[in-house]
């Protein structure tokens, strides 16, 4: 699948839930095949500033555990580009490491983010710097 066909895909995919069954099928058949996508999707994400590709791709990331993307995930957040919209990114890192990135989600309470954000980083146990 090129870059180009993987991006279609998850963009015009109308269920995020056969996207997962797609991937999960070439994960059992093909893991080779489904590493391939998953880096294939690692690129499309860091050079993306589409919202609901970035939200798909955030939920494929979380929902196979795809630890390495969490930093990427982060990066999107601390852009300042989602700032209001940004609850789904918080959300597929749920399951995954986020251990090193915790102090770095935090700077998002200095910003006007949306309530969905701010109850998202509760959850994760991210709390505003006390002064």
């Amino acid at each position: 699948m090129t870059l180009p066909d993987l991006y279609e895909y998850i963009k015009n995919s109308t269920d995020i839930e056969d996207v997962e069954v797609f991937f999960q099928s070439i994960k059992n058949n093909d893991p080779k095949a489904f590493k391939t996508i998953i880096e294939q999707l690692k690129i499309l994400y860091v050079e993306c500033d589409d919202y609901d590709f970035l939200s798909s791709a955030s939920i494929l990331f979380g929902e196979f555990k795809i630890h390495s993307s969490a930093h990427l995930i982060v990066a999107k957040l601390l852009s300042g580009k989602f700032n209001d919209s940004g609850g789904t990114f918080l959300y597929s890192l749920f399951s995954l490491k986020k251990v090193f990135v915790k102090e770095e989600l935090r700077v998002l309470w200095e910003r006007d983010i949306s309530w969905e954000m701010k109850y998202k980083l509760e959850m994760m146990n991210i709390f505003p710097v006390e002064n």
